[in-house]
């Protein structure tokens, strides 16, 4: 799984194996790096004929924020992949209201309904506490975003488990400690014990461990 834009992903090398030596994460804006991709896919030049295989997991822009992005390109950058193997990624952080009322604002329901009418992967590939808290702090709650992302058959990944932060933006209070429910933030209870939508409700083995592909 390959993280990162289109236009980084021609730089990286294969290993001898054929699977991927490195991985590409990029920060900030790069909206301009897609439109040219969108011709031709991201596999095909740089990964493809580099012998990558594996699906490719592409970050939206403005550090993975911008709906925008995946609304007008994502379709097309899937449409040119000769395997049909990528998956796209939305960050929910600070830039996220529901509802917007601001121009700088974006209107969560709004634009993950429209996102929801591509055919193409999703995932949200990150979300915080909500509650105004954090770095880039959202009103927008986790179980919002779960019931959202459920609802849309999408994946997503609650970000982070252990955070240099304490424990304001993390789902557990000790650094990698977690033996009970008690090592839990609020955060943490949310993504993990949710009788509903948590990961001990909902997670199951990828197929690569068991061999045997989960129910639908």
């Amino acid at each position: 799984m390959i993280y990162g834009w289109p236009k980084r992903l021609r730089g990286l090398q294969p290993t001898s194996s054929g699977t991927r030596s490195s991985t590409s994460r990029t920060s900030g804006d790069q909206r301009l790096a897609w439109p040219g991709e969108t011709r031709i896919s991201p596999r095909s030049r740089g990964c493809g004929n580099a012998g990558y295989k594996q699906t490719l997991l592409i970050d939206s822009g403005g550090c993975g924020q911008n709906a925008a992005d995946l609304l007008q390109y994502a379709q097309a950058v899937f449409d040119s992949d000769p395997q049909k193997n990528v998956v796209f990624s939305l960050h929910i952080y600070g830039g996220f209201y529901r509802p917007a009322t601001a121009s700088w604002q974006q209107d969560y329901d709004t634009l993950l309904a429209q996102m929801s009418l591509l055919n193409v992967p999703i995932v949200i590939g990150e979300f915080g506490p909500g509650r105004n808290i954090g770095p880039s702090p959202t009103p927008i709650t986790p179980l919002e975003i779960m019931t959202t992302a459920e609802g849309y058959k999408w994946g997503w990944m609650a970000w982070r488990l252990t955070t240099a932060i304490r424990h304001l933006f993390a789902m557990l209070y000790n650094n990698s400690v977690y033996n009970t429910s008690a090592d839990l933030t609020i955060f943490g209870k949310v993504a993990v014990d949710n009788p509903i939508y948590g990961l001990k409700a909902i997670a199951v083995k990828a197929v690569a461990l068991t061999g045997t592909p989960p129910l639908p």
